[in-house]
């Protein structure tokens, strides 16, 4: 880490990274601490050692846990949940031992008390409930109630390499995930491809999306190459500990719900959906026929030519974030496409956006080592205030419209973690939240993967992600409703080549046509374009009030 990732505004995913790795060495800041000390030697004024035991005092991990508010949105979109999941395939060395791994993962396990989690339900319908009515309740069962024997399995793929091999981890993927069941306590799979004495092989992790989500792999990874070193050479090994569990997490996340200071934010949360989103299709998303089987994709690639300057340059000069630049982009891009197809005037939009959840809203809390599906949801009306014959001539309003949007997604209190809290959490405010209009499209950016993110062995490709797949797999069952009618999930990945953007559009084939989702994916590519050109204009970008937390501008 050098100052110049401070003065880029940094990525709060990244940071989340930092303050583990600073922890792993013994050395402790938080998140506030990174961006409040935006250089390394503002950090190390405040910096001190590690001197606390892995939990803190109370802090027990196992037993009764809270619904958090993301999993009330689960609960809520109805339909079938046993095969949702996220996975890696990682490339690992050869000879990785079949008892070898099962002892790194039994470790990790044991470690990371969400992967021994236990589900129940209440009101079950056959199709896994459509409404939410249905009640949710979990556990976190004891450490080695869970045995990685039923986990990890082998499979050879001695002799098999390029298109075949791809082949076979996609549907191998499948089959993992289909092996998943929350309601059985199944949350982990385990696949080992053995591709003999002499070749690296390849490793597919499955994990339930109820217990895992972008962040968590960032610690996940590293621990289990740490733990099947140790294992190989007859070590017990010392993982970094956990701060505060996920159980505790979810109680305080319940108690803060109901501080009165939630209800003063509830003009902010209706204000956002008390006026009309013009339908962008012919009809809105139905639960029924609009599900996971009925749906495309598109995945589109921003090369690091083009990448690089939107990762850094307009950050920089406009003193903000990545998310900034991506959702004003989205924001004009959809307001040409309902302009060019009579869906409605004006710029404005609404949007679900996803967050990593991890916000300093609890005092003395610490996540950066804790593994869980933290991810917040909330709505936010973006109006970049341009149109497109502005932004196509390269208007200043271009940089106008970035800093417009920046500032309403600063409007939201702490980084928007209170929507679902109220939504979900509290039942008096609950019900007038569901009662608002439900946003159109989903967004979520995923963040940096540079190569360290998933690589603890830097300089080598062992534990790093697989060449055949992308940087984080998914799926879920085909008879899930989906949650918007239209998605963009987006993350930037080190290739060899240099940092890309990856962006996968979905959409359900009953409200969207395949061109023009590509039609609006490349308006957006347009916008990111003419977003870097401008920032390198001289007098580009600037300050808005938001920078400025200590007056009233």
């Amino acid at each position: 880490v050098d100052d110049n990732f401070f003065e880029l505004g940094g990525d709060s995913i990244v940071s989340i990274q930092l303050v583990s790795r600073a922890q792993s060495v013994g050395v402790v800041i938080t998140l506030r601490d990174v961006f409040e000390h935006k250089t390394v030697a503002g950090l190390a004024s405040v910096a001190t050692e590690v001197t606390r035991v892995a939990c803190a005092v109370g802090d027990v991990g196992i037993g009764a846990v809270v619904l958090t508010p993301i999993m009330h949105v689960l609960r809520a979109r109805g339909g079938p949940i046993e095969g949702l999941h996220q996975s890696v395939v990682l490339r690992v060395p050869e000879g990785l031992g079949l008892n070898q791994l099962s002892g790194a993962v039994q470790m990790i396990m044991d470690h990371h008390d969400v992967l021994r989690a236990r589900f129940t339900r209440s009101a079950y319908d056959g199709n896994g409930g459509n409404d939410e009515t249905q009640e949710w309740s979990w556990e976190i069962v004891p450490v080695g109630a869970v045995a990685a024997e039923g986990v990890v399995h082998r499979v050879d793929i001695t002799g098999i390499d390029g298109d075949e091999l791809s082949g076979v981890l996609r549907h191998q993927a499948q089959v993992a995930g289909s092996r998943l069941d929350p309601w059985a306590g199944v949350m982990v799979q385990v696949v080992w491809f053995d591709a003999g004495p002499d070749r690296p092989g390849r490793l597919l992790i499955v994990i339930h999306h109820l217990v895992v989500d972008g962040v968590s792999w960032r610690i996940l990874v590293p621990d289990l190459a740490t733990a099947w070193r140790a294992v190989t050479g007859g070590q017990r090994p010392q993982l970094p500990a956990v701060g505060t569990s996920f159980r505790r997490w979810a109680q305080h996340q319940l108690d803060w719900a109901h501080d009165p200071a939630r209800l003063e934010e509830m003009p902010v949360w209706v204000a956002d959906r008390d006026r009309a989103d013009p339908l962008l299709t012919d009809r809105g998303l139905d639960p029924v026929t609009d599900v996971v089987g009925a749906s495309g994709s598109l995945t589109v690639t921003l090369p690091p030519e083009r990448t690089v300057p939107l990762l850094t340059r307009v950050p920089a000069v406009f003193h903000g974030e990545v998310n900034d630049a991506l959702l004003t982009a989205l924001a004009v891009a959809v307001a040409q496409w309902r302009h060019r197809h009579g869906r409605g005037d004006g710029s404005a939009v609404l949007v679900d956006v996803e967050s990593h959840g991890r916000e300093d809203i609890i005092a003395g809390s610490d996540l950066s080592r804790t593994v869980g599906w933290f991810t917040s949801v909330f709505p936010v009306r973006l109006d970049p205030g341009v149109d497109w014959n502005q932004v196509r001539a390269g208007d200043a309003a271009l940089g106008t419209a970035l800093k417009r949007v920046k500032e309403q997604l600063r409007a939201l209190p702490n980084h928007g973690v209170g929507y679902g809290a109220l939504r979900y959490l509290n039942p008096q405010t609950g019900p007038a939240l569901a009662g608002l209009v439900q946003p159109q499209i989903g967004f979520n950016y995923l963040g940096h993967f540079p190569a360290s993110a998933t690589n603890p062995a830097p300089g080598t490709t062992e534990w790093a992600i697989a060449a055949e797949t992308g940087v984080l797999g998914g799926g879920a069952d085909p008879r899930m409703p989906l949650a918007h009618g239209l998605e963009l999930n987006a993350v930037t990945s080190d290739d060899p080549t240099g940092p890309q953007l990856h962006a996968t559009w979905s959409w359900a084939t009953g409200l969207w046509a395949e061109p023009e989702v590509h039609e609006l994916a490349q308006a957006w590519f347009t916008v990111l374009d003419l977003l870097v050109a401008h920032a390198d204009q001289p007098g580009a970008g600037g300050h808005t009030p938001s920078d400025f937390t200590l007056v009233t501008l």
